[in-house]
């Protein structure tokens, strides 16, 4: 144990030195206003981006009315993004009928995979169409998709 010359008011030991490398005070990494922004930032993107993506998607390719297929086609990737928000509030609340609850994370995470699905593959060919080829393609909607897989329940509160 290390020894000290000093009065105690001035006593300290190595362990008790703080590095200058540590924070003193403020949030955990993890936790607090800068990151929460982070998330919410990476998910409107990448929601953006997504939902951008599908649209072009059907324009590009729809025969006849590519509004309409522009309209359809937005709609999984607003259906990933609510479900996946919707699991994490499942997941965290407390609810009294438990069999209840577990249907309704099952159903809504069966709804969140067929978006994703239904996504990836037009967020893909959207892909090879814009040169990527085609090994390669599935990276994009994957970086995509993924974004929101991970973001989404970010933004729930913590109880």
């Amino acid at each position: 144990m290390p020894t000290s010359n000093t009065t105690s008011n001035e006593s300290t030991t190595a362990t008790d030195e703080q590095s200058p490398h540590e924070p003193t005070t403020g949030p955990t990494p993890a936790r607090g206003p800068r990151a929460h922004g982070f998330f919410w930032s990476v998910l409107i993107a990448a929601a953006a981006v997504s939902i951008t993506g599908n649209a072009l998607h059907a324009l590009l390719h729809a025969t006849a009315l590519p509004v309409l297929a522009a309209a359809v086609a937005v709609i999984p990737p607003l259906a990933l993004l609510a479900a996946v928000h919707g699991v994490a509030l499942l997941l965290r609340a407390h609810a009294r009928a438990r069999g209840t609850h577990l249907v309704a994370t099952a159903m809504t995470a069966l709804i969140a995979a067929g978006a994703f699905w239904l996504s990836f593959t037009a967020l893909r060919a959207l892909a090879v169409t814009a040169g990527i080829p085609a090994g390669e393609a599935w990276l994009w909607p994957l970086i995509i998709e993924g974004s929101i897989l991970l973001t989404a329940p970010i933004p729930c509160p913590l109880r």
